[in-house]
């Protein structure tokens, strides 16, 4: 259930608990299961939470973009998102939110996940 305070007892079993700034992947899972997209893309892939949250869930289509050579080398200053979604996940290395411009990635982009904080494209409504 989403809520707009989340807690967890644990981090969870998905990714490298030890990688800095990473996300419990209870709240990849939930936005997830929550949304039921058709396509989930993760900015910010670092320490492999994302796609193993999207393993378990059978996102098999899912992208993940880090510029950690082990994911590709994305760079979000100069990078396009490579691929149209309806479901992009954005959770910086940093605890502080921020927006990021519609136009930064492909378009018809339905959701943007900035830090637990969502924003609605497609109406141009914020929930922050």
């Amino acid at each position: 259930m989403l809520t707009s305070i989340l807690s967890y007892s644990n981090r969870g079993k998905w990714g490298k608990a030890d990688y800095p700034g990473n996300c419990s992947g209870h709240v990849i899972y939930e936005l997830l299961e929550h949304y039921k997209p058709k396509q989930f893309v993760e900015v910010f892939a670092g320490g492999g939470t994302g796609k193993d949250v999207a393993i378990e869930l059978g996102f098999w289509n899912s992208v993940h973009l880090d510029l950690n050579p082990l994911w590709g080398g994305w760079n979000a200053l100069k990078d396009e998102v490579p691929i149209n979604s309806d479901f992009i996940l954005v959770i910086p290395r940093t605890t502080i939110s921020f927006c990021i411009p519609a136009q930064f990635g492909a378009k018809n982009q339905k959701m943007i996940f900035l830090a637990h904080t969502a924003i609605k494209i497609s109406s141009i409504s914020w929930i922050l």
